[in-house]
């Protein structure tokens, strides 16, 4: 993380994939949320294990509804292979217990 502030640092997730797998994995999470990993894992069939990995991980760090973060929290994907970033948003789950899309849009 660049801060020492816990959990309202902007964290950094470090991936060995290409920068396109990373750009194609982003968006997939934050238009479809989880659901849209099932698609960019079936395209890309040889990254399976590591797609799911990068998943769990920005799964675990999206912010909690009622947490001081606030409404969402920024991560840079950073692809090793072309040493390249995408910057992500993620938001909260949603308190009313539906299903929801706890990624948010992309960061221009």
């Amino acid at each position: 993380s660049f801060s020492s502030r816990g959990d309202e640092a902007m964290k950094v997730l470090s991936v060995d994939l290409p920068f396109a797998l990373v750009r194609e994995l982003s968006s997939a999470l934050m238009e479809e949320g989880r659901d849209g990993i099932d698609a960019v894992c079936a395209n890309n069939p040889r990254y399976r294990k590591q797609l799911k990995y990068t998943m769990d991980e920005l799964a675990g760090l999206a912010p909690e509804p009622n947490s001081r973060v606030g409404r969402e929290r920024y991560v840079l994907l950073h692809s090793m292979v072309d040493d390249r970033y995408d910057m992500m948003s993620l938001a909260p789950a949603s308190k009313s217990g539906r299903k929801s899309n706890a990624f948010s849009k992309r960061i221009p």
